[in-house]
């Protein structure tokens, strides 16, 4: 049975990406390990989007999906806020919330 993403909810991605902790024994890892790694995961979603764009790399450089990479960031964002025991769709609507009230200038405009 295919899985119909759009239907997903992140509840159900917090229970997968625990599951898939446990699976792969890194459940015991600490907050401040995944920060690390969610760092590294960042570093490789820029140059999968460096690629994309056609912007040069180093050619030692090992090649990187953009759906894979945001994958891993999405996956140790979710790591991440399980263990610091937030819902992840709270703080991202919090988020929203709390910027609509903000009001943006161009940094360049004059006063």
């Amino acid at each position: 049975m295919e899985l119909n993403y759009d239907k997903v909810t992140v509840s159900e991605l917090q229970k997968r990406v625990t599951e898939a902790e446990i699976r792969k024994g890194h459940i015991g890892d600490d907050i401040k390990t995944k920060c690390f790694l969610l760092m590294e995961e960042v570093g490789e979603m820029v140059k999968a989007i460096r690629i994309l764009l056609g912007m040069k790399i180093h050619s030692k450089t090992a090649k990187h999906d953009l759906e894979d990479e945001i994958g891993d960031v999405f996956f140790l964002l979710i790591a991440i806020a399980n263990r610091a025991g937030i819902h992840p769709a709270k703080a991202l609507i919090s988020k929203i919330e709390k910027d609509d009230l903000k009001v943006y200038k161009n940094a360049n405009a004059k006063d």
